[in-house]
């Protein structure tokens, strides 16, 4: 028994075929991973319906030592089983994994950090949780938890660079190892309020 993985949310069909077994790859599957590299929107969506038609007899054709296991978020994995009636009724068993909390998102931050020698300062901290917490509601798209995460680090990273990089004077280890949040935000913190005149004197 053989087991395959697709991911959806870069195509299922290309990581299909990627993964069979030369033995599986026919010159339909070739032709098909040809034309889609160099082909506009509509021979995409053509090659689309080519992939999901060989993968569909490959399933049918070697039901009994194949199994493919799709994964994705959960509107293009919608998407891709509504796409051709076939896949509906061969898809019907599903598993559920929920979100990251936040709590466990902010862990796999100081992970990164801890394992590159960072530290976040307390308002770095504060705006991180701020930052994760937002992007990371079902409004938003793009964030991919875990990858969402290693995104804001490397963001920050740089980020960092740059504003050392405008920094006179000494530069020492402790500034070089601690994010701030203007790291974590890209927000410069604002001028401090200036002193109020003062009052004039009493009489």
């Amino acid at each position: 028994m053989r087991a395959y993985g697709i991911s959806v949310g870069i195509l299922a069909a290309i990581l299909v075929f990627s993964l069979w077994n030369s033995s599986y790859m026919t010159a339909s599957t070739v032709r098909w991973r040809e034309q889609l590299q160099q082909a506009d929107a509509q021979a995409q969506s053509e090659a689309w319906t080519e992939a999901v038609d060989t993968l569909l007899k490959a399933m049918e054709d070697h039901r009994d030592d194949l199994v493919v296991i799709v994964a994705g978020y959960i509107e293009p994995m919608k998407r891709f089983l509504h796409s051709n009636p076939g896949l509906e009724s061969r898809f019907n068993r599903f598993i559920d994994f929920p979100d990251y909390t936040l709590d466990e998102l902010m862990a796999m931050f100081d992970m990164r950090c801890e394992s590159k020698g960072y530290t976040l300062d307390p308002q770095a901290r504060c705006a991180l949780r701020q930052v994760i917490d937002r992007e990371s509601t079902p409004d938003v798209k793009g964030f991919g938890n875990g990858r969402g995460v290693r995104n804001l680090f490397e963001t920050a990273i740089a980020r960092q660079a740059d504003r050392l990089g405008e920094t006179e004077g000494e530069i020492t280890r402790e500034m070089l190892m601690c994010l701030t949040a203007e790291d974590i935000t890209g927000e410069k913190p604002q001028d401090a309020p200036q002193q109020e005149a003062s009052q004039p004197d009493a009489q």
